[in-house]
Order: structure tokens, then C-alpha cells, then sequence
């Protein structure tokens, strides 16, 4: 027959290994939704940033194009006012490349709106799915006390069992 004290012992640090086991479960499963919270904020956050990256791009695409018009405008009010001829092949030559020039820079301004708007959409897509990975590490309390009640009984059984 085993020793009462010794089962007794044995019995009470079975239990709270099983009841620190269950702790660190919770703990683990508490950081696992803290750590999915932040990341699927961070995500919306991004999103944010993209979208305004965006915006003001197209507003700068807009303010380019504006003083586009107005460079241009005054373009042909000087080169009027110096004698050329408003019907030359060459005024109207200066006119479109400047017109052509500005345009490539409005666009490339768009651009680059749209690049930084992608790449926000890009890192919101990797914080979502670091927040998922983040609510998978989440584990049972009762699955991983059971689990070390289980151990305890085996080591238990495998002791006693040769006393």
C-alpha cells in the first residue's frame, strides 16, 4: 500500500500543476486576442494612411494641372507679347511640349498616390492576417488542465504502480 502522505502530496501538485496549466492557458489566450486586436488596428490604420496617401494625390495632381494651365497661359501671353507669331509651327511646338511634360508630371504624381495606397492595402493584408494567426495560438484552459492531469496521473500510476 502507498504511502497517504506521499499520495496526498503527489495528488496536490497533480492539482496544481493542472490549475497553473489552466492559468497560462488563459494568460496565452489573452495575449493571443490583445495581440489580434492591435494587429487588426493597425490594419485599419493602414488602410487610413493609404487612402489619404491617395487623396492627396490627387489633390496635388490637381494643383500641378492648375498651374499647368496657368505656366501655359502665360507662356502664350509672353511669347505674344515678344512678336511670335500665335500661328507658328514653333509656339505651338513649346505649348504642347510644355503641355505634354506637365501631363507626364500629373500623372506620375497620380502614381505615386496610387503606389503608396497600394503598398498601405499590402501591410493591412499582412496585419490581418498576422491577427489571425495571432486568434489560432488561442488553446482550451480545460483542454490543457486535463492534459496535465492526465500526465500527472500516468507519472502517478507508473510510480506507484511499482511501490
Amino acid at each position: 500500500m502507498p504511502n497517504p502522505y506521499l499520495l496526498a502530496a503527489f495528488g496536490a501538485s497533480s492539482l496544481l500543476s493542472a490549475f497553473s496549466a489552466y492559468q497560462q492557458a488563459e494568460i496565452q489566450n489573452r495575449l493571443a486576442a490583445y495581440s489580434a486586436s492591435a494587429a487588426r488596428l493597425n490594419a485599419d490604420l493602414a488602410r487610413r494612411d493609404g487612402d489619404f496617401a491617395f487623396k492627396a494625390a490627387l489633390k496635388d495632381e490637381k494643383k500641378h494641372r492648375d498651374q499647368l494651365q496657368q505656366f501655359i497661359g502665360s507662356q502664350r501671353a509672353r511669347m505674344g507679347a515678344s512678336g511670335f507669331s500665335v500661328e507658328s509651327a514653333s509656339f505651338e511646338d513649346t505649348i504642347d511640349t510644355s503641355a505634354v511634360l506637365g501631363e507626364l508630371d500629373a500623372l506620375a504624381i497620380r502614381y505615386e498616390g496610387e503606389l503608396a495606397q497600394w503598398r498601405a492595402q499590402q501591410e493591412a493584408r499582412l496585419l490581418e492576417f498576422q491577427a489571425d494567426v495571432a486568434e489560432t495560438t488561442k488553446t482550451s484552459p480545460f483542454l490543457a488542465a486535463g492534459t496535465s492531469l492526465l500526465g500527472s496521473g500516468a507519472r502517478g500510476i507508473s510510480f506507484f504502480g511499482r511501490n
